[in-house]
């Protein structure tokens, strides 16, 4: 939500052999869409028929953005009684996990007591909605989770059913949710995870899973870190730290490589087994990135961007967030598909 250093993530494993990433401090962007000023776009997932999803956590809003920019960008909901929407995951097909709560984008305090996870389910959501039309989208809320003070990242467990994982960026810990029951209870709570010297207030951030190994940022302590875990979630060891950058939110290829964003403006690899990292091109307050799940737009990577994080300490707010696609591969993986 609030990492001061970046790093992103490259499916290369779903890729065609001849697709060949290059490494280079200023890869081509291309602006998707930009919102209006003082609209923090926060986290974003990709739907099935290669439309974007993307929370705001400006306001409790989620939109559907389109990457050819043929339809254009639809508010499928508006979260009642909330400030914002941050962490999406996808639970099964077209199901979607969004986390929304209360928080300060000035001091990233969350309110304690006012998060909960609500499903969205777009299997009936057209791929390009009418802008004069509304849709019902069934939404229900699926889990409180009293105990949390600022619910952000969030994942899905591989191998257990209506479970997900969600860091509390004021707590430093990482709560498991029970989508089905609505039961949650803390599975991870490690001292990499805590807030730290850059801001006090900030801690674990960003989560992803890979065999059996749950990596995190934690843009307070200035690091990207990783701690094993066993299929329902659980620490079962102590975290160790991958790299020593900070970073907001990220990807992770079938290779293990890390790919990260963060406010600070840098989108840049994460070298996993060498512990050090390359700065691939610069944005505007990136905020989290995917890969697309087309044929032709695998290799396209879409990051959303919150203007500048430091520009939500003044009012009003003079940038707005948006939706990049970056050409990680320069080989026209971002074009229309």
């Amino acid at each position: 939500m609030c990492a001061r250093l970046v790093s992103v993530a490259l499916l290369a494993g779903f890729l065609p052999a001849s697709l060949c990433y290059q490494t280079n401090d200023s890869l081509p962007t291309t602006l998707l869409h930009q919102f209006p000023n003082g609209t923090w776009v926060e986290n974003l997932a990709v739907r099935s028929n290669g439309q974007l999803v993307t929370t705001v956590a400006s306001s409790p809003d989620i939109y559907q953005v389109d990457p050819t920019k043929s339809c254009a960008p639809f508010l499928i909901h508006h979260f009642a009684n909330v400030t914002g929407t941050v962490g999406i995951t996808e639970t099964a097909p077209d199901i979607f996990q969004v986390a929304v709560g209360n928080f300060s984008l000035a001091t990233f305090l969350g309110t304690s007591g006012s998060f909960s996870i609500f499903e969205v389910n777009l299997t009936s959501f057209p791929t390009c909605p009418d802008p004069q039309s509304t849709y019902e989208v069934p939404i229900v809320r699926v889990a409180d989770v009293p105990g949390a003070k600022f619910l952000d990242g969030l994942t899905t467990l591989p191998q257990v059913k209506n479970r997900i994982l969600s860091t509390d960026l004021n707590l430093g810990v990482v709560w498991q949710i029970n989508v089905e029951n609505g039961n949650s209870s803390i599975s991870v709570d490690d001292a990499l995870m805590k807030p730290g010297a850059v801001n006090g207030v900030i801690g674990a951030d960003g989560i992803k899973i890979r065999t059996g190994v749950l990596f995190f940022t934690n843009p307070g302590q200035n690091i990207i870190g990783k701690v094993p875990i066993n299929a329902f979630g659980h620490a079962v060891g102590n975290a160790s730290v991958v790299v020593p950058i900070g970073g907001d939110d990220f990807t992770i290829d079938q290779r293990g490589q890390l790919f990260s964003v963060g406010g600070s403006g840098n989108l840049s690899e994460v070298f996993v087994q060498k512990h050090r990292d390359a700065n691939l091109t610069n944005l505007p307050g990136p905020t989290a990135c995917q890969f697309g799940r087309g044929v032709r737009d695998q290799g396209c990577l879409y990051v959303t961007t919150s203007g500048g994080d430091g520009e939500y300490g003044k009012v009003p707010v003079p940038v707005g967030g948006a939706v990049y696609s970056v050409d990680v591969f320069q080989n026209g993986s971002c074009e229309k598909f």
